[in-house]
């Protein structure tokens, strides 16, 4: 008999530079029974110690489990009991049937009660998609788990399976999502290992970077002083003070500061690389026709062609080797969940377990670290409990502090998208006028010999620097982002009205979540826009 462990009782603690550590995901599927539960599981503690070698911790990155089981007699449990026996390790519960219909499967009362203080115990307790039949519904469930896990770790005694979701189905399923998996046979003393060199190797490494990027300890208060002060509206302590915004500011501003300012820094390399990038397309085109028809006995325009068109192909490879866009973008999409994640956590409003993430590319490193660090830091979030009494100090948090600073803040980024709008597009109407004025007096032999040269050049030079502008136009996304911003505005404003006039807790966090929605769907449009952009030759 396996023992199932105790409820947890307290949260995770805020790391205070910001770093989240890396939940690695272990699925479970075997046999209810069939074999020497005590030999089996010894293989399995073996199994779980081998996937601790194979992903270990690092300073900046510990390495945390996860159990991903739907707890049936037998194999299920064992890992569970071997994986939960970690410092740090959670459960997460995929129930294949409704909880008390499930518990009709398992043999005796002690088995059910061991099954109910295990999902007691679980960090979170999910229902596998509905099924037409309890066949399919374990076939769904372990279909889950395998989606759900970096890992599987597999007792199978190498039996066809007995029915739909049987062991051997969900292995084979595995083996084609190519997901690694650990087998243990019954019987045998052996653990067979299946590409668990590539075990959540892509997603591990995004952990790592994020978590070893170096943010100044001095800089980082300095931003946590400075962001908090931006969270809570200016009002007296008094009118906010039965609000523990304290607690829930300590424990989310290390993780969005962080977020915020390696989003701030990868946007900077990126933007100014993509300038370069586009920069140097024109000056190649600039020395091709000063060579032709300036220097044509130097050597040195042809020199500057080549250097400018291997700046190009620099800038491209190495925006990529060090994934600057990707980061940027999934960066700021979770600094962006974690400040909204402060009002969350005040209004009292707890599932939020992908934090907008659900549309995520599962296939993306990035976005995948991005989902995985939010649901981490979310569970670790205070408790909250309100009270009627608290509606006044939650409507002026939610309203003064949220709504409005978003308010501001996207009519201002409406504005200067605007005018960014506005300026290069009259910057591409003047180079367009001076490319057919040079033209036009190039055919008309204006200046005669002298300037039949320089008119010439500028005819070539004017639409190579016009077609820089407008790559840096088109990655910038000026009036689509205006439009967008301009949206939000106006459905923020909405929103605030009717908080203002909402007289209940259970209104105002209707309100919170239909706030939540507005910037999900704000995020989301802001990803599409971008998600596109990455660095791209342009010769």
């Amino acid at each position: 008999m396996t023992v199932a462990p105790a409820a947890p009782t307290a949260v995770a603690v805020t790391q205070p530079d910001g770093r989240i550590p890396f939940r690695l995901r272990i699925g479970v599927t075997g046999h209810r029974s069939g074999f020497d539960e005590a030999a089996v599981a010894d293989r399995i503690r073996h199994a779980v110690e081998r996937i601790g070698q194979l992903v270990p911790s690092t300073d900046d990155t510990p390495v945390l489990l996860r159990v991903v089981s739907s707890l049936a007699e037998g194999a299920d449990r064992l890992v569970a009991t071997a994986v939960l026996a970690h410092p740090g390790a959670d459960l997460e519960v995929v129930l294949p049937l409704p909880a008390l219909r499930y518990r009709d499967d398992f043999t005796s009362e002690a088995s059910k009660l061991e099954f109910d203080a295990f999902c007691a115990a679980a960090r979170e307790v999910v229902q596998a998609p509905p099924a037409q039949s309890p066949e399919e519904a374990y076939e769904l469930a372990g279909r889950y788990v395998v989606g759900r896990c970096d890992v599987l770790v597999a007792v199978w005694n190498e039996k066809d399976a007995q029915g739909r979701g049987g062991t051997a189905e969900i292995v084979e399923y595995a083996r084609k999502r190519k997901v690694p998996v650990l087998w243990v046979k019954p019987g045998r003393d052996e653990v067979v290992e299946e590409r668990t060199d590539a075990i959540a190797a892509a997603s591990l490494a995004e952990a790592r970077a994020y978590n070893g990027a170096h943010v100044g300890e001095r800089r980082l208060r300095e931003a946590m002083v400075e962001e908090g002060g931006y969270l809570l509206p200016k009002e007296p302590e008094s009118i906010v003070g039965s609000l523990p915004h304290a607690a829930v500011a300590d424990w989310v501003l290390p993780y969005f500061v962080r977020a915020d300012r390696l989003a701030l820094r990868y946007q900077r390399w990126y933007l100014g690389l993509g300038l370069l990038l586009f920069s140097s397309a024109a000056l190649a085109v600039m020395a091709a026709a000063g060579k032709a028809l300036f220097w044509e006995p130097s050597d040195w325009p042809v020199k500057a062609e080549i250097l400018l068109l291997s700046l190009l192909a620099l800038i491209v490879v190495g925006g990529r080797q060090f994934h600057l866009h990707p980061r940027w973008i999934s960066n700021r999409f979770l600094a962006e969940r974690f400040r909204s994640g402060f009002y969350l956590g005040l209004a009292a409003l707890g599932d939020r377990r992908e934090g907008g993430f659900g549309r995520a590319d599962p296939g993306d490193p990035a976005q995948d670290w991005a989902r995985r660090a939010f649901a981490e830091v979310w569970q670790t979030r205070p408790p909250i409990h309100l009270a009627p009494a608290d509606v006044e100090a939650l409507r002026t948090v939610l309203v003064g502090g949220w709504l409005e600073g978003q308010i501001v803040f996207h009519e201002r980024r409406r504005k200067e998208f605007e005018f960014w709008h506005s300026a290069s597009e009259a910057c591409i109407w003047v180079l367009l006028g001076i490319a057919v004025l040079a033209a036009y007096l190039h055919l008309r032999g204006a200046g005669g010999d002298e300037w039949e040269n320089r008119l010439s050049f500028v005819s070539v030079a004017v639409p190579a620097i016009g077609a820089a502008v407008t790559g840096a136009v088109a990655q910038r996304e000026y009036r689509p982002h205006a439009k967008r911003y301009e949206a939000v505005v106006s459905q923020l404003k909405s929103i605030k009205a009717r908080a203002e006039g909402a007289g209940s807790l259970e209104a105002l966090q209707a309100l919170a979540g239909d706030t939540e929605q507005v910037m999900l769907t704000e995020n989301r449009d802001w990803f599409g826009l971008v998600i596109f952009h990455d660095f791209e030759l342009h010769v």
